[in-house]
Parts: structure tokens; C-alpha cells; sequence
């Protein structure tokens, strides 16, 4: 039992430092302005539902509170947080992130990038 207890942390070290990275990332991050025209369709890893959903509402921010964005050109709303939406999973949320900050680079507070 006690080999298996010291395996424990080298075996997995390598997820942990990862999920570790990827709180670190999510947090420095959390209220980063999604944009209006993102193509969910094209994040990597979600789900179809999840993308269907993202689409459909158009949230404003990852795990922020209501963002509000004038743009008239576009024809439906703006919500809320992401994070908050129902199927969304924590993978999702991270997946999303990085999507958002490939494509787009605009975080609430730093115009211009992240």
C-alpha cells in the first residue's frame, strides 16, 4: 500500500502541473470580454450541445458578471457569464478560454489584449 501511495504523485504529476497551469491561466482570465462575432462552432474539444447553446446565447464574458457590449449591427443579446450556463463543464470553460484568447485577445480592463 505504501508503494502505491509514493507512486501517486509522480505517475500523475504531469495532469496536476497541468491543471495547475490551466487554474492559473482560467483565474488571470476570468473576465476576459468574449467576442460577439466568436464562430463557437470552431472550439476545439466542447461539445456540439454546448457549442449549440454558446451560439444561441452569446455570452459576454467567461466567468464574469453582465458585460455590456453596444453593438447595434448585431441582432441578439448579449448574456451574461459563460462559466453559468447550463453543460458547461470546467474542461469546457478552459477550452473556451484558450479559444477566446487565440481569436480574439480582448480582456475587460485591457483593450487591446489579454
Amino acid at each position: 500500500m505504501t508503494q502505491r501511495i509514493t507512486e501517486f504523485p509522480g505517475r500523475y504529476s504531469p495532469f496536476l502541473r497541468r491543471q495547475e497551469a490551466d487554474l492559473k491561466a482560467f483565474h488571470e482570465d476570468e473576465d476576459l470580454v468574449l467576442d460577439p462575432r466568436m464562430d463557437y462552432s470552431r472550439v476545439a474539444g466542447i461539445s456540439s450541445e454546448v457549442k449549440e447553446k454558446l451560439a444561441a446565447t452569446r455570452p459576454t464574458t467567461i466567468v464574469g458578471g453582465q458585460t455590456q457590449i453596444d453593438a447595434p449591427e448585431y441582432s441578439f443579446p448579449f448574456q451574461g457569464a459563460a462559466k453559468r450556463m447550463e453543460g458547461m463543464t470546467p474542461s469546457s470553460v478552459v477550452l473556451l478560454l484558450k479559444h477566446a484568447k487565440r481569436t480574439h485577445g480582448l480582456s475587460a480592463g485591457h483593450p487591446g489584449g489579454v
